[in-house]
C-alpha cells in the first residue's frame, strides 16, 4: 500500500491459504466447528479491514475541493473582519481563534489526502507491516 502497488483485485496469498485450510478441516465436536468459524470469521474481517486500508490510501481530495474549501476561509475571514470593524481588539481575538481552527481542519485534510503516498503529510504503515496484511 506504501509504494501503491496493492490492489483489490489481488488477495494476499496467506489470507487464502488460510481459508482453504480453515474450510478444508472437518470438525468432529461443537468446539472445533466453532472454533472453525471463528476462524473463518477472523480470515473474512482480515480481508475487509485489507479493503478498507486500500481504499483510504487512494482516497484523495481534488483540486476544485481545495478551492471551495480555501475561498471559504477566505470568506469567512473577511466576514468576521467586517463583523467586528469597530472594535478592533475583538476582531483580532476572532480573526486569531478561526485561523488556529483553520490550520488545525487543514492539516487533518492534508493527512487524509492520500494518507499513504509520499512527501507531504503521510501515515506510516508499520503497524501494518508487523502484521504482514499490506
Amino acid at each position: 500500500m506504501a509504494q501503491g502497488r496493492a490492489n483489490l483485485r489481488r488477495i494476499p496469498p496467506g489470507l487464502t491459504d488460510a481459508m482453504k485450510a480453515f474450510l478444508s478441516f472437518v470438525p468432529t465436536d461443537p468446539g472445533q466447528q466453532v472454533a472453525q468459524e471463528r476462524a473463518v470469521i477472523a480470515v473474512e474481517h482480515a480481508l475487509e479491514a485489507r479493503r478498507y486500508r486500500i481504499v483510504l490510501s487512494q482516497a484523495t481530495i481534488a483540486p476544485i475541493q481545495w478551492l471551495a474549501i480555501f475561498l471559504l476561509d477566505v470568506l469567512i475571514l473577511l466576514t468576521i473582519a467586517f463583523i467586528h470593524l469597530n472594535r478592533p481588539a475583538t476582531t483580532v481575538v476572532n480573526l486569531i481563534v478561526f485561523s488556529t481552527a483553520l490550520a488545525c481542519c487543514l492539516v487533518l485534510l492534508m493527512a487524509n489526502d492520500q494518507p499513504f503516498a509520499p512527501g507531504g503529510i503521510t501515515i506510516q504503515p508499520d503497524a501494518l507491516r508487523d502484521v504482514g496484511l499490506d
